[in-house]
């Protein structure tokens, strides 16, 4: 029932996480964090229809372990939790979600992420905001290819150079096979645009490409 993505979500996701999905769509995840062990899944969406779809797919399970939640963002989000998961979002809007209840997010034992654009603006935003990058994974799915966060507040955390920024400070280190197919297709991509055109910040990426592949 989870798709491959969600999958390495939960795998971030402890016996003794207590956890709001922010976005939960058809509370798939909810379930199969419920399936897990997990003692309390807040399911949080800011439309009826998908709240109304998870709670019928819930319909079989201890309704103590977990609670439906209209909301837009954070801001209902029980006092019990201490792990935030939001997915599936463009980054900007992720920046958005965070940034309007950061008091919240620095109080997380951890928060997952899992930006379908925009992934360098989100990180910048964690590393302004002394939000610690602690594990990152990407995974194709799909035909797709995601990168999940995982971070938590220290505001003694490191700030991230241009290269974490854009790759990720987990993932550049690693440089698994998905991480390199990701961007030697990116670079195909840059090097078929300059042959026609001198753009200089597609030039500039390209030149951090290469510098990460070919380390």
């Amino acid at each position: 029932m989870l798709s491959k993505r969600l999958k390495v979500v939960l795998d971030y996701i402890d016996s003794n996480d207590i956890v709001a999905d922010i976005g939960c769509d058809h509370g798939y995840l909810g379930i199969a964090c419920i399936e897990k062990g997990i003692k309390f899944v807040q399911l949080i969406d800011n439309k009826e229809g998908p709240l109304s779809s998870a709670k019928a797919n819930l319909r079989n399970y201890d309704q103590n372990a977990y609670e439906l939640t209209l909301s837009d963002g954070l801001d209902k989000v029980n006092n019990n939790v201490n792990t935030v998961v939001i997915c599936g979002m463009g980054g900007e809007l992720i920046v958005e979600i965070l940034s309007k209840h950061l008091d919240i997010v620095k109080k997380m034992n951890k928060v997952i992420v899992q930006a379908n654009t925009k992934i360098p603006t989100l990180r910048k935003y964690l590393s302004d905001n002394s939000l610690n990058i602690v594990n990152e994974s990407i995974v194709e799915d799909m035909d797709k290819i995601y990168e999940i966060i995982v971070f938590k507040y220290d505001e003694n955390g490191c700030k991230l150079n241009d290269l974490d920024i854009l790759f990720g400070p987990c993932l550049r280190k690693e440089k698994n096979e998905t991480f390199i197919k990701k961007w030697s297709e990116r670079l195909t991509e840059y090097d078929r645009i300059l042959i026609n055109n001198e753009v200089e910040n597609i030039r500039k990426e390209k030149e951090m490409i290469e510098e990460v592949l070919y380390d």
